[in-house]
């Protein structure tokens, strides 16, 4: 299934695209075994657990700091302890997914004066809600904590990255999805974002304006001249990521990424769902 395209009363189309879940955590239990700290309004990483693998020991998270003010306005629980935190990997840089689609590095590192940040960072803050259901912030399951880039190991030579936001998610607020998401019962999740630009890869110019795009077409993946034609997406603003019952598409759980050598290659790629780019 494609990724969604939609129009709204933004100035900018808005693009659905699923994520790939780590194990989440009960913020109450670690912060009582002691393997998150809270101290002066900040969470502190103290021990090893899953989300000491994905943010180094000592990373401090402000969400303490602002969460009282973002809980009046998504009408979620002020109480830190209250949450459950799942980090999510959402994008990977520069690698299209069958549905065409790929972000760009550079322009997601880009600072946005919209926003006062960098582009990949506009995500943080902003209402985790259920199945894009975000027409009523005060909906919301809980709240992005924090968002981070980090390099996709094995391959690119340290020139491929990936998108991980930390997601938390209020167990008061909704008791019953918070313990499918600790359960694991729901492990798919799926982030809301503004796009600013959707450009060819094959010639750079905007989509629309080349003759290698249909805009209408909602996938576009396809070689020519040994090239991947497909839509490279820049200035993407996040607003909301979503829990969702069924991805749109599936991700890998892994950093391992086919590397396409030739043209036979990449028409086995298009052609056998069992090769897929992947990544984690």
């Amino acid at each position: 299934m494609a990724a969604s395209l939609l129009r709204t009363n933004h100035k900018n189309p808005i693009i659905h695209m699923p994520g790939q879940t780590k194990n989440p955590l009960d913020l109450h239990k670690e912060i009582k075994a002691k393997n998150i700290e809270v101290r002066d309004g900040k969470i502190i990483t103290t021990a090893s657990s899953s989300l000491d693998t994905e943010i180094p020991r000592g990373e401090v998270l402000d969400i303490t700091a602002w969460l009282p003010y973002a809980s009046k306005h998504y009408k979620v629980s002020n109480d830190i302890s209250d949450y459950l935190i799942v980090p999510v990997f959402t994008i990977p840089t520069g690698l299209p997914n069958r549905n065409g689609i790929a972000f760009d590095l550079k322009s997601l590192v880009d600072f946005c004066p919209e926003r006062g940040m960098q582009y990949y960072k506009t995500f943080k803050g902003q209402p985790v809600q259920y199945e894009h259901k975000n027409d009523d912030i005060t909906k919301a399951k809980g709240v992005i904590a924090d968002v981070y880039m980090k390099k996709l190991q094995g391959y690119g030579g340290g020139r491929v990255y990936k998108i991980l936001e930390l997601l938390c998610i209020d167990r008061t607020k909704d008791p019953d999805l918070a313990r499918r998401v600790l359960d694991k019962d729901i492990n798919s999740y799926s982030m809301g974002a503004y796009v600013g630009e959707s450009l060819c890869s094959y010639c750079g110019k905007p989509v629309g304006k080349c003759p290698h795009i249909n805009p209408k077409q909602a996938v576009v993946f396809y070689e020519k001249d040994g090239h991947i034609v497909h839509r490279i997406m820049r200035k993407v603003i996040g607003f909301e990521t979503s829990i969702v019952a069924s991805p749109a598409w599936t991700t890998a759980t892994s950093d391992f990424v086919t590397p396409i050598s030739d043209g036979n290659d990449l028409r086995s790629l298009m052609e056998s769902e069992r090769n897929q780019i992947e990544f984690g």
